[in-house]
């Protein structure tokens, strides 16, 4: 698994092949992020079910001024974390809740 554009482009993320995380695909996250690319510029955007932090990853990699991530699993949060350390970016907040917490 990768970063697919942005300024991290083809940065390998940890979290494939983990039991209950099940990765968006690369084709997927180019067809999303073509879709929205012009909105991501200075958004904020909420990474509701992260699992790695990929898509929030990807995100802040086309240039998001701040990215929420969360998700129920601490075995994903730890994984959140670590791919997070691994881009130097600290425009980010991670929570470890139910998701109709974080949308509260």
């Amino acid at each position: 698994m990768r970063v697919i554009s942005g300024k991290y482009k083809k940065m390998d993320l940890k979290g494939f092949n983990i039991e209950g995380i099940r990765p968006t695909m690369d084709k997927v996250k180019e067809s999303v992020f073509a879709m929205i690319n012009e909105y991501i510029e200075d958004s904020i955007c909420l990474d509701l079910f992260s699992g790695s932090g990929a898509l929030g990853i990807e995100a802040l990699s086309n240039g998001s001024k701040y990215v929420y991530f969360n998700d129920k699993s601490k075995d994903s949060i730890n994984i959140i974390k670590y791919n997070l350390n691994k881009i130097k970016d600290t425009n980010y907040t991670v929570f470890n809740e139910d998701y109709i917490n974080i949308l509260k």
